[in-house]
């Protein structure tokens, strides 16, 4: 996909086969600070640029793609401590709407949307020390609901997942050789109730180095990806349940770096959401060189290894 020349947008979520991206753009000429949201579907090469999001200051602000299962519709939620707007894609009007929010709060560039609730870390205060929480936010009824018990959000403050259809965190930590995960999964959102799993990876010959967690696929495996490589891509699939792991490498890429990849695991195919109003031409082109591109890189399943 090919956007704008002048558009340089950055990643800010996914959710059933969207992906929403944004960039902050200042006029010195008309003195005013504005974002532009950008939604893509993959599966059709299509994008569009949802009306700007015009700011009164500087300042640190995140935005969010959910998607509402029952009603089939996607929105955009921006949030910048005390100010939260939301938009309604495909609802005839674009425009941003301001919600309300009981608890002031700024969030990181990343959520994770599990069953049309928007799940992320954020913090309050607005000086040192902050006071981190956990936000659930119901893309439906547009309602915010907060954990806010320490033990709780120490937990889900790593790569967020979905388990099963539950919220899912993942942490990875090394002793010596061996690669271990720490994973929690809440429960009872109202109790608060989580378990924790620890799974210990002995080093072998897949981990040639660090690897960072990218999300757990519907069958329950832990999804991997090397932190530094060379002309290959690795992921690794762990599943806890048979304690086996397989290794997946991509090759055929070079000068590439691993910041710049961005995984998305059971990723859903939605041709039926028309992003765009009208095709662009040069995007045609520029899939068909994709695609030409993939057919010559080489992809290859290693055989799934016992760990004990």
């Amino acid at each position: 996909m090919k956007y704008l020349e002048d558009m340089r947008p950055y990643f800010c979520s996914y959710a059933s086969g969207l992906m929403c991206f944004r960039q902050s753009r200042w006029i010195r000429k008309e003195m005013e600070l504005y974002i532009v949201h950008v939604i893509c579907n993959p599966s059709t090469g299509q994008y569009d640029l949802l009306p700007k999001l015009i700011l009164n200051y500087f300042g640190d602000s995140t935005s969010f793609l959910g998607f509402d299962p029952v009603d089939r519709q996607f929105k955009v939620m921006f949030t910048d401590y005390n100010v939260q707007r939301i938009i309604t894609l495909r609802s005839g009007e674009l425009r941003w709407r301001n919600i309300q929010c009981s608890l002031p709060h700024q969030g990181p560039n990343e959520g994770i949307c599990i069953n049309g609730i928007l799940y992320y870390s954020g913090f309050t205060g607005v000086s040192w020390p902050y006071s981190r929480i956990l936000v659930c936010f119901d893309v439906r009824s547009e309602e915010f609901n907060f954990i806010e018990e320490e033990e709780v959000v120490e937990c889900f403050n790593g790569f967020l997942i979905n388990y099963k259809g539950k919220l899912g965190s993942v942490k990875t930590y090394y002793d010596g050789y061996t690669l271990q995960l720490r994973m929690w999964v809440l429960e009872d959102v109202e109790k608060q109730k989580r378990l924790e799993y620890v799974y210990n990876l002995p080093k072998n010959k897949f981990f040639g180095g660090t690897v960072s967690v990218v999300g757990m696929t519907a069958r329950g495996e832990i999804v991997l990806i090397s932190d530094y490589t060379y002309l290959v891509l690795y992921f690794y699939y762990f599943n806890p349940e048979s304690n086996t792991l397989q290794s997946l490498t991509i090759q055929g890429l070079c000068n590439f770096r691993i910041s710049d990849v961005k995984v998305f695991v059971d990723y859903v195919e939605d041709l039926r959401f028309d992003v765009m109003k009208t095709s662009l031409p040069e995007q045609k082109s520029t899939t068909t060189s994709s695609t030409k591109k993939k057919k010559k890189e080489k992809h290859h399943l290693k055989t799934m290894i016992p760990l004990h």
